[in-house]
């Protein structure tokens, strides 16, 4: 018996090996129409929504973007192959991206080790893509340098500016002027109220409103109440003209059934009364014989 192990066995020999098929590999100046018609469908093809309505945009973005890469070029090339090639971007990219991390945060001391060297994709990813890539900033890390915060002006080194008025513009009486007892001190801080004004806060219905409202809740709610009830009513007219249509039918079925059984009663009584008829006959000829024989 053979070893189907042995390479050179009817069995091996018989049985197919099926391979992946490899297509051409992408070009400079194919992987640079993938970028330009991606960073044109990024809105869509970057989504993170994975409901049916986005998957189906995504469908169709992808079957744009392959029309507009095979409208240009020698080699055509499928959705699928276009996907393939954007995914293997991606990690290259993640794992430049990574590299680069390990580079920066390695610790023994001397001077920095040089960054590693990235390719453009790595960098048009990252513009495209940054979180996906670089993730988002620790903000609570040891070594996040804390950013610049500034000052808030000082009020009470503010100057004051007084109005230009013209001169004979304000008639001030004799005696209503304003006493140094009624100006504050410098020395007093402002106090800035800072809360809502109380014309920006949300204040409750009137009773009018609410009475309006009511109105027109029960006149949408009548109207919708009549409306379902003329549906119904149709409805059950059109329902009881199907059943007495079809009891029109079933009736004009039985009468045409009741018309033939009444037929074919009638011809049977006939035909029996033929059928006696004639053997009476044929019994009279038989007793005409019969005597002739005996004389």
């Amino acid at each position: 018996m053979e070893d189907p192990s042995e390479p050179n066995s009817s069995l091996f020999k018989n049985s197919k090996i099926h391979t992946k098929e490899r297509s051409v590999n992408f070009s400079k100046i194919e992987i640079d129409r993938l970028k330009r018609l991606v960073d044109k469908y990024k809105n869509v093809l970057l989504c993170k929504k994975t409901d049916a309505s986005s998957t189906k945009q995504k469908e169709n973005a992808w079957g744009s973007l392959q029309k507009d890469f095979n409208a240009v070029g020698d080699t055509a090339r499928t959705v699928k192959q276009l996907k393939y090639k954007f995914e293997n971007m991606k990690r290259s990219a993640k794992k430049d991206a990574s590299r680069e991390r390990q580079e920066m945060r390695r610790t023994g001391g001397g001077p920095p080790p040089a960054p590693p060297a990235l390719d453009d994709t790595t960098d048009w990813l990252r513009s495209i893509m940054s979180r996906t890539l670089d993730g988002n900033e620790a903000i609570y890390d040891d070594d996040v340098i804390a950013p610049k915060l500034v000052a808030p002006p000082n009020i009470d080194k503010v100057d004051k500016v007084e109005p230009a008025i013209s001169e004979g513009a304000i008639e001030i009486e004799e005696g209503t002027q304003d006493t140094d007892e009624n100006i504050p001190s410098t020395g007093e801080k402002w106090a800035l109220d800072t809360s809502t004004p109380y014309s920006f806060l949300k204040r409750p219905a009137s009773s009018s409103l609410k009475r309006l409202a009511k109105k027109k809740i029960q006149k949408n709610y009548d109207a919708i109440m009549n409306t379902r009830q003329n549906l119904r009513e149709k409805k059950i007219a059109v329902l009881e003209g199907t059943l007495d249509l079809e009891l029109r039918k079933l009736q004009e079925t039985i009468d045409q059934q009741k018309e033939r059984h009444e037929q074919t009663l009638r011809f049977n009584e006939e035909r029996h009364e033929l059928e006696m008829e004639k053997l009476r006959l044929e019994i009279l000829i038989l007793k005409e014989k019969r005597d002739k024989n005996n004389k």
